[in-house]
């Protein structure tokens, strides 16, 4: 019956993840936690430093891809997915930030809006973390959005 289950299904999958793949989800974890925390209680201008360099574009092109930042998109997008709290794009974004730039993995991380209507002039935001051609987090209807800001992180290993 447990494996039949939403939560049975889940363990499952944990279940067969590498130790390190298991590690990292932890880590993922714990950072969508503070950054969940972050998001409500702290003032925006004191999390920007956490983004990385301010209209600083990292490149769009790579001379080879980095497995290890391409396996942390997928396991934000999925963590986020499954945590018993929503984790919009920002704490999606500002964790693989985190995460990639303590790897010393170059990303850059944008902001952008759209309105929702005419009538309305209701504003959309949205946040999303590139590297090289790989959208890691929020990448999914990213060209809707007007860039407002982006930062990035230019560290190499």
């Amino acid at each position: 019956m447990l494996a039949t289950s939403k939560l049975g299904r889940a363990y499952t999958k944990y279940a067969a993840l590498s130790w390190h793949e298991k590690r990292l989800l932890i880590e993922i974890g714990f950072l969508l936690a503070c950054s969940w925390v972050a998001i409500r209680f702290v003032a925006f201008k004191r999390l920007t430093p956490h983004f990385g360099q301010r209209h600083h574009e990292t490149a769009k092109v790579l001379t080879h891809t980095d497995p290890e930042a391409i396996l942390i998109g997928r396991l934000i997008r999925a963590a986020s997915d499954r945590l018993p709290w929503e984790c919009k794009c920002l704490a999606q974004a500002l964790v693989a930030q985190i995460m990639l730039s303590r790897r010393k993995i170059a990303t850059t991380l944008y902001i952008g809006v759209t309105r929702d209507s005419d009538e309305t002039r209701q504003h959309q935001a949205h946040a999303w973390v590139r590297y090289g051609e790989h959208y890691l987090t929020g990448g999914r209807g990213h060209k809707r959005y007007t860039v407002i800001d982006f930062y990035g992180t230019e560290l190499t290993r």
